[in-house]
């Protein structure tokens, strides 16, 4: 599907809407949960002025948003942002997402920001791909926010 096609300024009301869809269809529980962003060398606090995310798990398979908009962040490293649930581990397990709003992170213009699901584990890193590289973290910021969505498999 063309996610741009249905998507608002971010994305973000229309992906619930599609989500609350599928879920009175295949009669699902859409989840809460809190998303936790940190350093992904030292993860730091901040002090959070928006933190949502939502989800539909259907079997393994786990979709959703997460949104995170941070001040004072005192981690180092990449942008590392928790998940509702664990991934699948080995080695050629996918899952990531896309970033559809950003405020304030700093990164070269040439990258395109992406989500990469860490296998093993409840984290996605903020990502970022130029042509003819390859991805690179994006650091954290002291005060900036965005919104991913994501998909991947669950362990169980």
């Amino acid at each position: 599907a063309d996610w741009a096609s249905w998507a608002d300024d971010d994305g973000k009301i229309s992906l619930i809407v599609n989500m609350m869809l599928l879920q009175n269809s295949l009669f699902l529980s859409l989840s809460s949960y809190t998303p936790i962003v940190s350093g992904s060398s030292s993860e730091g606090t901040a002090t959070y002025t928006q933190q949502d995310g939502r989800y539909i798990k259907i079997g393994r398979l786990v979709i959703g948003y997460a949104n995170a908009f941070w001040v004072d962040h005192t981690g180092v490293g990449g942008i590392d942002i928790s998940l509702p649930v664990d991934s699948q581990s080995g080695p050629s397990v996918g899952g990531g997402g896309s970033v559809i709003s950003s405020s304030a992170l700093s990164w070269p213009a040439a990258k395109q920001l992406t989500v990469s699901v860490i296998a093993g584990s409840n984290t996605a890193r903020i990502l970022g791909l130029e042509s003819g590289s390859s991805a690179s973290l994006i650091p954290l910021d002291t005060n900036a926010g965005l919104t991913i969505l994501f998909a991947y498999f669950s362990q169980t």
